[in-house]
């Protein structure tokens, strides 16, 4: 028998625990209602995509792309997260992730699609899926998060 193929499908309300594993490993603590109103939020979200990675119907892997239009033209995608299972191929993982999540934006006639990557293991994945460094991100906190 061999090893099962990696599937990509649209993030679901019950797939909140292994997401937010992938997010933020080590974090155990039970989530409180704001957080999981906020995931639940976002998997309905028909204006933005939230797909995962499956192997053997385990999620490996999870990427989460909001879109915006502009006046100056074109819609623009931006990659808010994205993450892989460190236990399986995860470079992998995240370059066909990207690729998706790349097809997912020409679909929708987007003119770019942008990333600031939250750790360097990310910029690999990003490189080999066509993404280019730039510029950098200039950004204030609203709610006085760090």
């Amino acid at each position: 028998m061999g090893t099962p193929a990696l599937e990509i499908r649209r993030g679901r309300r019950q797939d909140f625990a292994a997401v937010m594993r992938l997010l933020a490993p080590g974090t155990e603590a039970e989530p409180d209602r704001r957080t999981l109103r906020r995931f639940r939020h976002v998997a309905a979200d028909l204006g933005a995509d939230l797909y995962v990675a499956t192997l053997g119907g385990k999620v490996v892997g999870v990427i989460h792309l909001s879109y915006a239009r502009t006046l100056g033209g074109g819609q623009r995608a931006r990659v808010e997260d994205l993450a892989a299972d460190r236990e399986y191929a995860a470079d992998d993982i995240a370059r066909r992730l990207l690729e998706f999540g790349l097809g997912r934006a020409r679909r929708r006639d987007c003119a770019s699609l942008g990333c600031v990557p939250r750790e360097p293991a990310t910029v690999a994945a990003l490189e080999s899926a066509g993404l280019r460094r730039q510029a950098s991100e200039y950004a204030c906190h609203l709610r006085g998060e760090a």
